[in-house]
């Protein structure tokens, strides 16, 4: 086993000022005054002083004791306390009410002794002693043990962190990940003209947006029922940038289907009418027959299946206009039934799950068998394409921490590189799919949306390599790529081989059937000719 990779004892500090840095480079123009001098004077501070603000800004909440402070690479904590409350960045003893010092600085026995309130308070519980107390200033710094610290400004990581990172789920940890070869990223070309924000606009309404997740999210359920509104009537409005507009819309839908489920349906169809990202128009066309408003329903239905936004709308639209015409006792013109290769097995269930057990089961048959589900088609790909989704297109790449391009699930994926998808077809119509053990063997280990390393084995691309027959992949892959978003989920759970044979096997187990997306796979195996079976399993005690 490799030792154990050491990081620089202030490793922090480094990676903090790479996103500093990036920020006075790239985005100066659009940090506000305060940010502005934040990171001027924040470079003006000794190294200790530096250091204990970052520990600061990257601990959660924005209050601390002073007694919880001990770092080893920060020998003269006081002395760096008292720098940065000399330029501001902290305050020391600062205004706080009695209930929020107890409740997030103080433990139960603390809060007995500071505030004197006698040994009957021993049985009670903290939140007990805490709501007992005036929601007052806090006066009686002298009868605490520590300094009460507070962070100012304290926003200025997540401005920073959302300006690297072009999102608001990657933090400062993604540099350790990368620093422990934990995450490995492909070398590819930064955008060097295009940034991703344009606006100062578009950086505060993404922020804005993932606060207001985060905080319905960390909610009880009745706690989102109460406060559902006022969540959603902090979310802003469009701001022209597709990514931040696109979160935007999926926290719209995420609460508007909530206030669908508390029967609120007037309400839920007017906030879903604010997205045009499905499930909206479903849930609208749902809601509108809930109502008994027919013709709604109808011109819903009708724009879906004149222009679906995807493969799953379409087929959403396909079965409500179903249901609509039933009701309506008008005749159907009936799709032809998916024709499913099938077979049923009775296993034993009770020490193992279905796809395991079907998986020994075939190779008791003699059959070579991998348990890969999607990511045996999506590892190919990942592996043919890997040129095009890694190509120097601008404004695709912002940071050295992304594992896709920006565009990977837009249109734009596609058309920016159609002449390198086809010579990446044309290498594959004159030597096969050899290179894909190159590409394996040269990028181990590193990030793509589509390989998923524990499972993409060598063995595993060996066996595919020679036996599949090319025209079946390449086939495949035009499926893929005809809807990347939606078509690289449903693919059946094993892969099997033996000899010069190959089969695809989707596992059912007792009571489980075939969803939309399995079933948009079958239909394309039937058309093409590829092999492949459901497996119904009765559990055999």
């Amino acid at each position: 086993m490799p030792d154990p990779i050491a990081l620089p004892q202030r490793y922090y500090l480094a990676n903090f000022k790479k996103l500093c840095e990036h920020a006075n480079t790239q985005y100066a123009d659009l940090l506000n005054e305060q940010e502005a001098a934040w990171l001027k004077s924040f470079a003006t501070l000794d190294v200790e002083s530096q250091c204990l603000l970052v520990r600061l800004l990257t601990r959660k909440g924005g209050w601390f004791r002073s007694d919880k402070l001990v770092y080893s690479e920060i020998p003269h904590i006081e002395d760096a306390l008292n720098t940065l409350q000399n330029v501001q960045f902290i305050q020391i003893n600062p205004s706080i009410s009695n209930q929020h010092l107890a409740q997030h600085l103080l433990t139960k026995p603390e809060i007995i002794k500071v505030f004197d309130l006698g040994v009957g308070a021993k049985a009670m519980r903290k939140q007990e002693l805490v709501e007992l107390l005036e929601d007052t200033p806090f006066r009686a710094f002298k009868r605490l043990t520590f300094q009460v610290i507070q962070l100012v400004n304290e926003m200025i990581l997540a401005v920073l962190q959302v300006l690297f990172f072009a999102n608001t789920y990657q933090d400062l940890s993604q540099f350790v990940l990368q620093d422990l070869g934990l995450n490995r990223f492909e070398h590819y070309s930064l955008s060097k003209v295009t940034r991703f924000f344009r606006t100062r606009e578009e950086i505060n309404h993404l922020i804005s947006i993932d606060k207001i997740r985060k905080s319905y999210v960390e909610l009880d359920r009745a706690s989102q029922a109460a406060q559902l509104d006022d969540h959603l009537n902090r979310i802003p409005a469009n701001c022209g940038n597709d990514y931040v507009d696109e979160k935007r819309q999926k926290l719209i839908n995420h609460l508007a289907r909530d206030l669908e489920r508390q029967k609120s349906v007037t309400q839920a169809i007017e906030w879903f009418a604010k997205t045009t990202l499905p499930p909206s128009r479903e849930r609208r066309a749902r809601m509108y027959h809930t109502l008994g408003e027919y013709t709604l329903e109808k011109k819903l239905i009708n724009d879906m299946l004149l222009s679906p936004i995807d493969i799953n709308e379409k087929e959403v639209a396909l079965r409500l206009e179903h249901k609509r015409l039933r009701r309506e006792g008008q005749s159907i013109i009936s799709r032809q039934p998916l024709d499913v290769k099938e077979f049923t097995v009775d296993l034993d269930l009770t020490q193992t799950k279905v796809e395991i057990a079907v998986q020994h089961h075939l190779q008791d048959l003699g059959w070579r068998v991998y348990y890969a589900e999607n990511s045996f088609l999506n590892g190919l790909f990942g592996l043919a394409f890997w040129p095009a989704i890694f190509a120097s297109i601008d404004g695709a790449f912002i940071n050295a921490f992304q594992r896709m391009p920006k565009d990977m699930f837009s249109p734009l994926f596609i058309e920016k590189r159609r002449s390198i998808i086809e010579s990446i077809f044309d290498e594959l119509k004159a030597h096969g799919l050899s290179s894909l053990m190159a590409t394996f063997n040269e990028k181990q280990g590193i990030e793509n949306p589509f390989v998923y390393w524990p499972t993409m084995t060598k063995s595993l691309l060996e066996q595919a390599i020679s036996i599949i027959p090319l025209k079946h992949v390449m086939v495949l892959f035009d499926i893929l790529l005809s809807d990347l978003r939606n078509m690289k989920t449903g693919m059946p759970d094993l892969i099997a081989f033996k000899e010069n044979e190959y089969w695809w096997v989707e596992v059912k187990g007792p009571g489980d059937k075939l969803q939309d997306n399995q079933k948009r796979w079958l239909h394309h195996f039937n058309r093409h000719q590829i092999p492949y079976s459901v497996c119904y399993v009765n559990h055999n005690k």
